[in-house]
Order: C-alpha cells, then sequence, then structure tokens
C-alpha cells in the first residue's frame, strides 16, 4: 500500500536545452514513477521546434511548452510551474533534463510534504550519474564566512548511512527540487534577474522567510550526469553568473552586519585574486577568460546589469 495519505497531483517540469538525448533518458526514468497522479511539463528551452516535436512523438503524454527566446533556467522553469498551478497541481517538482530519477522518488516526497506540513521545499539525495553510489548532494548550504554555496555529503561514497535522516536544510539542489502550492503562493516563483545560478538558493531562502522549512529528504534518490571533475569543468558562463548572482543573493538575504564583514574582510582578497589571476601573463588564456568573467559579472551587478548574460565571449 502506499505511505502516503492520498495521492495529490504533482507537475514535473523538465527544462529541455540543447542535449535531446539526454531528455528523452530523463523522461523514460519519469514514465517509470510508480506515483499515480504526475502531469510531466517539458518546456522546449532549445528554440529547435523539432526537438519538440520528436519529444512528443517518444512521449505523447507530455505537455510541451515552448518559450520564444531562452528565458534561462529560472524564467524557464517559471513557464512551467505557472502551467502547473493553473492545472491543479498540489506540488510541483523541478527536475534538470540531465538527471534520471528513482521510481520511488515522488512516493517518498508526498509522504514527507504531507508528514510534514510546514516543509514548503525538500531536496533529493543526488548521485553522481557516472558512479551511482558517490554522492554530489545531500543539502545545501551558505558557508557563514566565506559565503560560498556548498553541499553536505560532496564527492563522499554512500555506503555508511550518515547521510540517512530527513533533516532542515538551508537549500535544495535545483537539478531536483519539490515546491509545494503553498509556498509558491506565498513566496513567489524563480527570480529571472539571476537567469542561471543562485536562482533555486534565493527561492528557498524566501520560501524560508515565508514561514516553511527546507528539507533533505535522503530516500528521494537522483542520479545527475556531472562528472566529478565538474569543478575544473566549469566554464566562463558559469564563473560570470556564480559571481554576480551571488552579490545580488546577499543584498537580498543577509543581514547588513554579515554583508559588511563580508565586504570588508572577504570581498577585497578575492577581488585580488580575481584580478591577478585575469591578467597573470604566465597563466593559460582559458585560465584569463575564465578569471574576466567572473570580474565582468561583479562589474555588471554593480551596473544593474541582471538577467542574462550580454557578453558574447562568454557565451
Amino acid at each position: 500500500k502506499p505511505l502516503y495519505k492520498m495521492s495529490p497531483k504533482v507537475g514535473i517540469i523538465i527544462l529541455h536545452y540543447e542535449s535531446l538525448t539526454t531528455t528523452v533518458e530523463s523522461l523514460q526514468s519519469v514514465f517509470a514513477l510508480v506515483y499515480p497522479l504526475f502531469e510531466t511539463i517539458v518546456v522546449n528551452n532549445s528554440l529547435l521546434p523539432t526537438d519538440g516535436k520528436t519529444l512528443r512523438e517518444y512521449f505523447p503524454k507530455i505537455t510541451l511548452l515552448s518559450t520564444p527566446e531562452n528565458l534561462g533556467y529560472a524564467e524557464g522553469n517559471n513557464q512551467g510551474v505557472a502551467y502547473a498551478i493553473k492545472h491543479d497541481c498540489a506540488y510541483v517538482l523541478l527536475l534538470n533534463n540531465d538527471t534520471v530519477i528513482a521510481k520511488d522518488l515522488l512516493n517518498h516526497f508526498v509522504q514527507t510534504a504531507q508528514t510534514h506540513p510546514k516543509a514548503g521545499c525538500l531536496g533529493a539525495k543526488i548521485f553522481y550519474y557516472d558512479e551511482p553510489i558517490t554522492l554530489w548532494h545531500a543539502g545545501g548550504f551558505l558557508h557563514s564566512k566565506t559565503l560560498c554555496l556548498y553541499h553536505k555529503g560532496y564527492k563522499e561514497v554512500d555506503l555508511a548511512n550518515e547521510y540517512n535522516n530527513i533533516e532542515e536544510i538551508e537549500y535544495a539542489c535545483g537539478c531536483s527540487i519539490f515546491v509545494t502550492k503553498e509556498a509558491i503562493e506565498k513566496a513567489g516563483t524563480l527570480s529571472k534577474e539571476f537567469f542561471l545560478i543562485w536562482e533555486e538558493v534565493d527561492w528557498c531562502w524566501r520560501i524560508r522567510k515565508a514561514g516553511y522549512s527546507c528539507l533533505f529528504v535522503p530516500q528521494a534518490k537522483v542520479w545527475h550526469k556531472i562528472s566529478s571533475g565538474f569543478q575544473e569543468g566549469r566554464g566562463t558562463l558559469w564563473h560570470y553568473f556564480y559571481f554576480r548572482n551571488r552579490l545580488v543573493f546577499l543584498k537580498y538575504h543577509l543581514p547588513r552586519k554579515q554583508r559588511f564583514a563580508f565586504y570588508y574582510f572577504q570581498f577585497p582578497k578575492e577581488l585580488l585574486s580575481l584580478f591577478f589571476y585575469a591578467f597573470y601573463p604566465q597563466a593559460t588564456k582559458a585560465t584569463r577568460l575564465l578569471y574576466r568573467a567572473a570580474l565582468t559579472g561583479i562589474f555588471d551587478y554593480y551596473r544593474g546589469v541582471l538577467g542574462p548574460c550580454s557578453h558574447k565571449h562568454f557565451r
């Protein structure tokens, strides 16, 4: 028998971008779910109508939405969230198209949401796709001193059962985040100012400020197609958005005293390091470009330039 009290409708939102085969594999895992009532909403953010046609041929039961331009993670997913809420979904699950999910994922999310009525957003236990027992995410947090994001359990082999308890976290990873309709109506949707990166952190913070908790649900399992060398594989766009949007997040959510400590003690050292590597003649051209992208993101924040990145050499 199902562990949940009833089966409220869940809207599963997958933002499709570029990799058709990746999205197909993700959808195959979605349609293997044992939960009885969900609607799969694919937002075609790739601007290729043929992708949408192919996806509909493979999966005739999907709801397909198309965007007029690349709206980014935040606003692209917001299209799906708006559709799900309008069509009587009690919960939404944002799912990256490069993920594969366990067939009982929704069962655990819904059960936890029903037994913890003050939970507004829930996060999964996320593993590397290529290393199925190695953790990538067991809850997200903000380091109190460096103000950098970090994942609990990062790169740990999940054999010791250390991360098997439902517990409060500061944010759930955006590649698999489960949110209640009530929390969305109170806190709003993702902020399009961010476009990419930090947007789910901002969302979770706003949901928590609205009086809800954010929970890690270890029984809800996801495998993410991201290599263990992701740290080294982050490109110019990641650096641009991470450093720009971090400042946006700090402005909205950190108390003045903590922001002052960051700008007085931490930020000057970071800027010096970025400038050094951006113009260090012995560094490779690719390395210099990464740090220049980070600096450009910071300068754009102070110029009030938010949303998508307009710099062609970084895109």
